[in-house]
């Protein structure tokens, strides 16, 4: 998915107020999912996918599963599965569930929408952030696409595989049968696979995808009820600081090329500033 419906959609979601549970639990979301245990658990992730995606590991695994596994069969389901990841249709239908949800006095409908949001809205700007940073390619756009070329490209995380496997996460927290759990946590990775099944993707820009889906539902479903914040003061705050993270990083390109210098906002609560880095 382009940056630019990426940036259509979010701030769909930061603007519109008629959805204020999403806002509401902002401020403990972000908490959680910057804290200590989830900044080590996607440092493991990212060195597997590094590994992965710079050695010759992702084109023999993208090479096996086009020449031996796709077939008919698997670009059908593919079909199905990809429409999970697909912002401009799960964004919307979330919303709908959440206002449906709302007006039936149905908890699960709301909560499943609700959730959602919050994990959408949580995870965008840095899965939007990692694919810039590995600036890793679509297979076949280039020679050694998977490599990661910093700023050079936006592939190397998967937004289909990001987005996809949020709902399914959401349903297997909300439910309380282990069996329908598992089962859920299992169909997290079809939206993933079907990146790959189309050669959209390669495996570790799926994997880190699906991977960053999964710790932002992590994060959501440990909210303190105490940190609810004004959802108009969110809306505003966010929508400053997604526009400045997109501009800065369009400075950052011309940097990094040129000078090898790297800008990148830096937010904590009501502080702000950015960070510079440069590669000597």
């Amino acid at each position: 998915m382009h940056t630019y419906k990426y940036i259509l959609l979010y701030l769909l979601l930061i603007s519109n107020i008629f959805s204020e549970n999403v806002f509401s639990y902002f401020n403990s979301d972000i908490d959680n999912f910057y804290k200590k245990q989830n900044g080590e658990k996607f440092v493991y992730i990212l060195f597997v996918g590094g590994v992965m995606a710079n050695s010759s590991i992702d084109q023999s695994i993208r090479d096996f599963y086009q020449n031996e596994l796709r077939n008919d069969i698997t670009d059908n389901q593919s079909k199905i599965t990809k429409l999970f990841g697909e912002g401009d249709i799960m964004i919307p239908l979330m919303f709908a569930l959440d206002g449906i949800g709302s007006i039936l006095k149905n908890k699960e409908l709301k909560d499943m929408g609700t959730n959602t949001l919050r994990a959408y809205l949580l995870g965008a700007p840095s899965m939007l952030l990692m694919q810039k940073i590995t600036g890793g390619s679509r297979p076949n756009e280039i020679k050694k696409a998977s490599h990661w070329k910093f700023f050079k490209d936006e592939n190397g995380v998967s937004g289909h595989a990001f987005m996809g496997s949020i709902p399914f996460f959401v349903l297997s927290k909300m439910n309380k049968n282990n069996y329908l759990g598992e089962f859920f946590q299992g169909m997290s990775v079809a939206t993933a696979i079907s990146r790959i099944n189309d050669d959209a993707h390669y495996p570790s820009q799926a994997l880190l995808g699906w991977y960053m889906g999964k710790l932002t539902v992590d994060s959501i479903f440990e909210y303190n009820l105490s940190d609810k914040k004004n959802a108009k003061e969110v809306a505003l705050s966010l929508t400053g600081n997604f526009l400045g993270f997109y501009f800065l990083q369009n400075i950052s390109y011309k940097l990094w090329d040129n000078n090898k210098i790297f800008i990148l906002p830096v937010l904590d609560n009501d502080k702000y500033g950015l960070l510079f880095s440069k590669q000597f």
